[in-house]
């Protein structure tokens, strides 16, 4: 699947099919195992690196 430019829109129908792939593809490699999950959220700056919630979400 080809990388979409950040400012195209995704109300589409093509855009939300790319849109739910890359979503799926996503949640597959981020919840293959507690370590691959611990990652993601250390990733988007849920968890820091001794998995402590970050000060935004507490």
């Amino acid at each position: 699947m080809a990388k979409r430019n950040t400012s195209e829109a995704i109300n589409t129908k093509e855009g939300e099919m790319e849109f739910r792939a890359a979503a799926a593809s996503y949640t597959k490699r981020a919840t293959r195992s507690k370590a691959a999950a611990r990652e993601a959220l250390k990733s988007v700056g849920i968890i820091t690196k001794s998995g402590k919630l970050t000060a935004k979400y507490k």
